[in-house]
């Protein structure tokens, strides 16, 4: 939710002067949510019929993402005088983060009869039908990228249409196989047109990022995930990122780009450790600088996260083996951890778990021969960096 929403700013510009509702948008404006809230709650105990200090309040928790109150709060002085179209759009979004999406569409519809410019209506149209297709409905994506380039052709200006046209198209290339380049031009495209325009959300870089990196540009993905980092500090995904693509730039494990990909991984874990994206690629720096004791709890945390994730229990099993003991018994209780995860990857790839002679854990001089085909395919290509958002 933006915070600087146009609709909210124009309704409460019309305001009289009042102090406790100034202190309020004075906090507001320099990001003090909590302390907004606590200035309008008090704003609000003396003037119980101010239904602009109640819109204002709502509009709070809805960028504290807190929506089931904002609209309890819109419900006490809803009808208290005429709505602005501004204001139906903005109840519009609150029932649409709530799941309502019947009534949210009944709102982008009266926002429509009572005026609503062209362009915010298909924008909230475009969300909502965005936000109905993550349930797995045919054709609502479709649907919602073609209301959203319909709001930026309404609206050549508008950086928050741009924005969300370059997500949605981004979308639309991952649900098509990757395989529509143009698609992938196109989100990067709106999405630099929105920057252009002044957007400076985290998500639109971080989109850019992702689109670059399907297209091989490293440093151009490397930069934007960067300026994802530094509009959300808070961001796990956008620093994870930025070591992933960098690991892509050093093949031989040991470089500097790999060690400067480690610390923007390990900054993602300390911010989100069940990141598992992260851990994938942690290990896989681990694995390749043959620290495989480091890697075994990374890649114990890893299964732990997703049990299903059968390159992860192969690449398990390389690290028991690579870790010789002090005595026959232990090397053996090593080998039969081995042979444990090999056995656990098998089932959850619905393989025939393999005959031990044929797991080719144990010691010697091909041992490196073997560890490679092991965990040849867990590489950074595979992983799933797509699942991240900010």
């Amino acid at each position: 939710m933006r915070k600087d929403h146009d609709g909210f700013i124009r309704y409460v510009g019309k305001r009289p002067p009042i102090n406790r509702f100034d202190e309020a948008l004075i906090h507001y404006k320099e990001d003090r949510l909590a302390s907004a809230l606590k200035c309008i709650n008090q704003h609000i105990r003396a003037n119980k019929h101010d239904v602009r200090a109640h819109y204002m309040k709502t509009h709070l928790l809805e960028c504290m993402e807190r929506w089931h109150e904002a609209i309890q709060c819109i419900e006490q002085v809803w009808g208290a005088e005429k709505p602005s179209p501004d204001m139906m759009l903005l109840r519009a979004l609150q029932y649409m983060h709530v799941g309502d999406m019947s009534r949210s569409l009944e709102f982008v519809d009266g926002a429509e009869k009572a005026g609503a410019p062209t362009s915010d209506v298909c924008s909230h149209r475009a969300m909502i039908m965005y936000k109905m297709s993550m349930g797995g409905r045919a054709g609502l994506l479709d649907e919602a990228a073609k209301w959203i380039l319909e709001a930026c052709d309404k609206d050549t200006l508008n950086e928050q249409s741009h924005g969300e046209a370059a997500n949605i198209l981004y979308i639309q290339y991952e649900k098509g196989g990757r395989t529509d380049i143009e698609m992938a031009k196109k989100s990067i495209m709106y999405g630099r047109k929105a920057i252009e325009l002044g957007d400076k959300q985290a998500r639109t870089y971080y989109n850019l990022g992702r689109a670059w990196t399907h297209l091989g540009k490293t440093e151009s993905a490397i930069r934007y995930f960067k300026q994802a980092a530094k509009a959300d500090k808070e961001s796990a995904n956008a620093q994870a990122m930025i070591g992933l693509v960098m690991m892509t730039q050093q093949k031989d494990g040991r470089g500097a780009a790999n060690r400067e990909a480690k610390k923007h991984l390990d900054r993602a874990l300390k911010m989100n450790p069940k990141l598992a994206f992260a851990l994938q690629a942690k290990a896989i720096l681990q694995l390749g600088e043959e620290n495989f004791k480091a890697a075994q709890v990374t890649l114990k945390a890893l299964t732990k996260l997703e049990p299903d994730n059968v390159q992860a229990w192969v690449c398990l099993a390389v690290t028991y083996a690579e870790q010789y003991g002090k005595s026959p018994v232990e090397n053996w209780s090593k080998m039969e951890r081995a042979a444990q995860c090999l056995e656990r990857a098998a089932r959850k790839a619905r393989h025939t778990v393999p005959e031990p002679a044929d797991l080719e854990i144990a010691a010697g001089s091909t041992m490196r021969d073997r560890r490679m085909k092991a965990y040849g395919k867990f590489t950074v290509l595979d992983v799933r960096y797509d699942d991240a958002l900010v």
